[in-house]
């Protein structure tokens, strides 16, 4: 769009000649320029001025214009609420001499050079107050450039004690919750070793082997959950992990704690890194101490070596785990029905992942949960029995 014409400004020369401001006027409004009175004009600008006075008056947040040499020319409300600088006892003063607190003065300028440069300046800093007071602000340097030359610069004051105040509120309940979190979980950990050592003691002195084996099988349980808890202590993330450096140590820990290397049973692992929640990583945790322990228990009974296999990856939105032995595996056809504390708290757990169970006893036990990674769905569980 063109720029509008006054039209009683003067007489021009127009290709060499004197022509009267109406022809010059009709002229260069059928050439695209418009014509509007001086008076039009005037409205105009004082409209413009009005619009932009109160912008700077109503701004929320402090503003100072300054000329180039950095001499306070105007300053705006919320910068006397922030300052409490009166607009009379800093107008005419340089910015540098009056807010800039004591260390901060090349940084100072350093903002000016950007924004004076053309730049735009943005930085959360302090500032000085009239009583002396530092107070955080954000600051934004802005150039005004006109004719392509800096004739002044805006800059502008947000007040950000409010929100760091917030911040380190913050801040210390995390750290407080961290504190807490620390010493629960050390009592915990604790409470985990007292249960199992109790276990242990009374273990020794039973006679029954019935009742010493049922004793010894909950201490293996304890120290599954025990291993996971320490495990989760150490990490980030209270809602989900990665089962594999959990699920080898478990296992290697499980055959440890048995025997197993006395007896030459060796411990094959294949497990994907997989991230899985709690809700699901406590339940297969606690089925793989009971396939083991069960395995050491029954499969190699009258054999001098042996071998247990667990393997557990993804695929696409569910996860695999079989467990697998090389032992005198199970009768096709039990002798009768025996449903043991074990191979019921397995089907629970497999229920508990939303998991289909199967165990096939030929050359051997393999036992394979299939439960979903993302969605829970209807539980087939197949569980025969050993025997």
């Amino acid at each position: 769009m063109r720029p509008p014409l006054d039209a009683e400004l003067c007489a021009l020369l127009v290709k060499g000649e004197a022509v009267r401001l109406v022809d010059l006027a009709s002229r260069l409004e059928r050439e695209g320029f418009s014509a509007k009175p001086a008076g039009a004009i005037e409205d105009e600008l004082r409209l413009q001025k009005e619009w932009f006075e109160q912008l700077f008056r109503n701004l929320p947040y402090g503003c100072v214009a300054m000329d180039p040499d950095s001499v306070i020319q105007s300053v705006n409300a919320a910068f006397v609420r922030i300052f409490q600088y009166q607009p009379e006892e800093i107008v005419g003063r340089k910015l540098h001499d009056v807010m800039i607190p004591e260390g901060l003065l090349k940084e100072a300028e350093f903002l000016s050079q950007i924004t004076f440069e053309g730049g735009i300046a943005n930085k959360e800093s302090l500032r000085k107050s009239k009583d002396g007071r530092n107070v955080p602000v954000r600051i934004i340097g802005v150039p005004i450039s006109i004719d392509g030359r800096i004739r002044s610069i805006f800059a502008i004051y947000e007040d950000i004690s409010e929100r760091l105040r917030y911040e380190a509120d913050l801040k210390r309940a995390v750290t407080e919750k961290e504190v807490l979190m620390r010493e629960l979980q050390h009592r915990v950990k604790n409470n985990f070793a007292v249960v199992a050592s109790l276990l242990h003691i009374e273990s020794d002195d039973i006679q029954d082997e019935r009742a010493r084996e049922v004793l010894d099988v909950s201490r293996h349980r304890i120290r599954a959950l025990a291993s996971l808890y320490d495990r989760l202590a150490r990490t980030d993330s209270v809602n989900e992990t990665d089962v594999q450096t959990y699920l080898q140590d478990l296992a290697r820990s499980i055959m440890q704690i048995c025997g197993a290397a006395a007896r030459r049973i060796d411990l094959a692992l294949d497990i994907q890194p997989l991230t899985l929640s709690i809700e699901t990583v406590v339940p297969l945790g606690l089925i793989i101490n009971e396939l083991i322990v069960n395995a050491l228990k029954h499969a190699f009974v009258g054999r001098d070596r042996g071998r247990i296999s667990i393997r557990l990856r993804g695929e696409s939105d569910r996860g695999v785990l079989d467990v697998e032995d090389d032992g005198v595996g199970m009768p096709e056809t039990p002798r009768r029905p025996v449903k043991t504390q074990g191979s019921t708290l397995i089907e629970l757990l497999a229920e508990q992942i939303a998991g289909r169970l199967t165990i096939r006893g030929r050359g051997g036990v393999k036992t394979r949960i299939e439960f979903p990674l993302a969605s829970r769905r209807s539980v087939s569980p197949d569980l025969p029995d050993r025997t």
